[in-house]
């Protein structure tokens, strides 16, 4: 009998109730960041610390939402832009109740179909955050930390997160929200060298300088709008490998759904056909193109996760850009300032491939090979802007990519768009297993689900990974304690 009751107390002394705190840390905090930690105040029933990190002193902005440019437009109608997946008018609400103070910054009226400046929407996802940090429970604490993550390692079930201000803590679950361009900052702005991204891409510009633009989509068009804003005056070069820009946002008639998983063929070539002939029948019965292409939007991830490998890539070599330019359109105000800097000759878009850069005294020389030619074309211009985005991490210089990846805790996507991910957003490691301390957003996970860097997705994915995050978080815990060794147990029972 004594020896079952020392056998007992033997093991509740190694059970003891679970004070911990946990702690999550989000490494990035632009929108996708800046929402996931909103929802982990809003709904987090268990104490718990939140670490927001990012080395862009505005939270909440991001790149994205970052411009001072009021030309600068979302590319999406406020309609489509709210935070919240199952409250649409969010957004349109916010601006109505805020429409006295941002007065000077709106067009006049605002309805769902405006296109409001990126500064104005930033200001949105600010105020947000700021309103679930005010509102939140006593127990579930923001810190916002305004630095650079240089290394995060794994030790047992916890990450050690280090800064670039020599000081790290611990945290129990991590959130890679680095969003669409993850950089090395020593490599920005190098000479006549700037990144689109770095926010200061157009700093101290002289208005009659000559610039090449490095790709021809989204961003390049941001930045022609910008440069439209300063009234730049010198010639603007844009060139990408097909010389393709995005399409202009317009008011069409939805078109009743036409594509399901199963009538789609899973060859690129044959379902290429088939959208080009579906939105010909469309156009005959009066429909516009974009009903067509956006009718796909609901089953885009299904269909990208049922297409075998080899077709995956055969659309990343043959089709992506004719996709992109059509899926991801902007705003029919911006349109317009990039048809008119086409018309005067100011702007050039060319298809060509950039075969090498001299720097000869303030200027840089470009030679581009033009497609379908085979002479060199040469251009001077004083600055180079980069603007095609991340799009293979295999060749990415990245510190804490590279860092997690030495340490076997993620593994690079096939396709190189990304790391590789589950469903729920949980990192897969070099050994095959899934983390249920390693997650990401956004688009880190391009290469598992294709459709994942516009609003919708990523407003739907921030909310389902807090909702994760909190209910593993709040499964009851127990922690084990330092306990003798196995025979010295055994030799006081005996």
């Amino acid at each position: 009998m004594k020896n079952q009751i020392h056998r007992q107390n033997i093991f509740n002394a190694r059970v003891v109730s679970n004070s911990h705190i946990p702690t999550v840390a989000i490494v990035g905090a632009g929108f996708s960041g800046s929402l996931i930690a909103t929802h982990l105040l809003r709904n987090s029933s268990q104490p718990l610390k939140i670490k927001l990190i990012d080395r862009n002193s505005e939270f909440a902005k991001g790149v994205a939402y970052s411009s001072k440019e009021n030309t600068d437009l979302l590319n999406v109608p406020v309609g489509k832009m709210s935070a919240f997946p199952d409250d649409s008018d969010n957004l349109l609400r916010w601006l109505e109740s805020n429409s006295h103070s941002l007065q000077d910054l709106l067009p006049t009226p605002v309805s769902h179909r405006t296109f409001i400046p990126r500064q104005v929407y930033g200001l949105y996802i600010q105020s947000i955050l700021e309103e679930a940090q005010n509102n939140g429970k006593n127990n579930v604490d923001l810190e916002r930390l305004n630095h650079e993550v240089i290394a995060i390692e794994k030790i047992n079930q916890e990450f050690l997160i280090s800064l670039d201000n020599d000081t790290n803590f611990q945290a129990d679950k991590v959130i890679l929200a680095i969003g669409n361009s993850p950089s090395n900052p020593a490599q920005d702005n190098h000479n006549n060298f700037y990144n689109a991204w770095s926010g200061s891409a157009l700093d101290n510009i002289n208005p009659h300088a000559d610039i090449l633009l490095m790709g021809t989509g989204l961003t390049m068009a941001d930045i022609v709008a910008s440069l439209h804003s300063r009234n730049h005056l010198g010639k603007i070069y844009a060139v990408s490998r097909r010389g393709l820009s995005p399409q202009i946002h317009k008011t069409t008639s939805s078109h009743p759904p036409l594509f399901t998983l199963e009538n789609l063929p899973l060859n690129i070539l044959k379902l290429s056909k088939l959208i080009r002939s579906e939105i010909r029948k469309a156009q005959g019965l009066g429909y516009d193109w974009r009903s067509i292409i956006d009718s796909l939007r609901p089953i885009t991830q299904q269909l990208w996760q049922k297409l075998p490998k080899t077709e995956q890539k055969r659309f990343l070599r043959h089709l992506v850009s004719y996709w992109d330019v059509h899926r991801h359109r902007i705003a029919p105000n911006i349109g317009e300032i990039i048809r008119a800097k086409l018309k005067s000759g100011q702007l050039t878009i060319s298809a060509g491939r950039i075969k090498d850069y001299q720097l000869e005294r303030d200027k840089t020389k470009v030679i581009i090979r033009p497609r379908y030619q085979s002479e060199d074309t040469v251009i001077l211009v004083d600055r180079v802007i980069h603007c095609r985005g991340i799009n293979n991490y295999h060749s990415l210089s990245h510190p804490l990519i590279n860092n997690l990846q030495v340490q076997g805790l993620i593994r690079l996507n096939k396709l190189g768009l990304g790391i590789d991910t589950d469903a729920q957003g949980r990192i897969i490691d070099a050994q095959g297993q899934i983390s249920r301390l390693l997650y990401t957003i956004g688009t880190p996970r391009r290469g598992d689900l294709w459709e994942t860097t516009a609003i919708p997705e990523l407003r739907r994915q921030a909310q389902t990974l807090a909702e994760n995050i909190i209910a593993d978080l709040e499964i009851p815990k127990v922690e084990l304690i330092t306990t003798p060794s196995l025979r010295q147990i055994l030799s006081k029972i005996a």
